[in-house]
């Protein structure tokens, strides 16, 4: 019990650290608000995509198993576009999500903002791209 209260209380001192060495944010309440609706603009689009990753998977495995019992050259050829689409989905959202950074609140607010509107665009295609592999393996399984 002792232990645990002096790993609690050392934790509790060392969180308490006046941040000498950080930046503090010369942003005003409305500037931070500004930015926060830029990363929830971003994040929801991230959010409304991030789970097709598991229909994705699910879709390639019924691909694949297309893929082997497909008797035709052209429907191999087919099977392995529609995986390669898959694939490359999967890779941007994730290429995507290890990219991303949310800016912090100590730089300029227009390359914040900048930097947001940017990630806004690329999430979007991201997303477009994922429903179109979907829907193109989709179209492919129920012919």
């Amino acid at each position: 019990m002792r232990y645990s209260l002096a790993v609690f209380l050392f934790f509790l001192f060392v969180s308490c650290d006046s941040g000498n060495g950080q930046l503090r944010s010369e942003w005003s309440e409305a500037q931070v608000l500004q930015k926060r609706e830029k990363v929830k603009e971003v994040m929801a689009i991230h959010d409304e995509a991030m789970p097709w990753m598991d229909e994705i998977h699910s879709l390639r495995k019924k691909i694949e198993e297309r893929k082997t019992t497909s008797n035709s050259d052209s429907l191999t050829y087919y099977y392995d576009s529609l995986l390669m689409d898959l694939d490359n989905a999967d890779n941007i959202m994730m290429t995507w999500m290890r990219r991303y950074k949310e800016p912090n609140d100590t730089g300029k607010l227009d390359l914040a903002l900048g930097y947001l509107e940017n990630e806004k665009i690329e999430i979007s295609k991201v997303r477009d791209q994922m429903a179109k592999a979907i829907q193109n393996a989709k179209d492919a399984i129920n012919k």
